[in-house]
């Protein structure tokens, strides 16, 4: 990593911010979110050759299957301290928290999270008992029944 240049962020600050990340999944982690630390590289394709560079940190939260949101930290210049940036998974910034009070930020995240359902990870268990005799009714195959004919069409 000493060979890229960090956009913008001296290696100290994308540490903390980092560090931000990894108290917010924590809190991420006990409402039942996966969330996933993900820096990105960019690799310019110009004509010429461009050092690749990372840019800054961010971390993927998933619930029920699917992206949830992505969070990144944010500076706010003049001493207003590091924020979170919570985006759509179509990269719209949508809220910003204090990284101050990440137990906020996973609130805010859990709202967003879908209710559990078919899609979801979570699994209904069946309550201990006698089975129950009623079987669902059978679904009808939409495609036409097979037939052995000896003599098709057309011979």
């Amino acid at each position: 990593m000493t060979a890229l240049w960090f956009w913008g962020r001296p290696e100290d600050q994308a540490e903390r911010h980092r560090g931000a990340l990894g108290d917010l999944a924590k809190e991420l982690e006990c409402h039942g979110l996966r969330c996933r630390p993900v820096e990105r590289l960019h690799l310019p394709m110009g004509g010429d050759y461009y050092r690749p560079f990372l840019l800054p940190p961010e971390l993927d939260v998933y619930g029920g299957g699917r992206l949830i949101v992505t969070v990144a930290v944010v500076d706010v210049p003049g001493g207003g301290g590091a924020w979170y940036l919570l985006k759509e998974p179509s990269g719209l910034p949508v809220a910003t928290h204090s990284t101050a009070n990440p137990s906020a930020a996973a609130q805010a995240i859990t709202t967003r999270a879908p209710a559990p359902g078919p899609a979801s990870a979570a699994v209904p268990t069946q309550a201990p008992g006698p089975a129950s005799t009623s079987a669902p009714a059978p679904t009808p195959d939409p495609r036409p029944p097979v037939t052995s004919d000896p003599d098709p069409p057309g011979n």
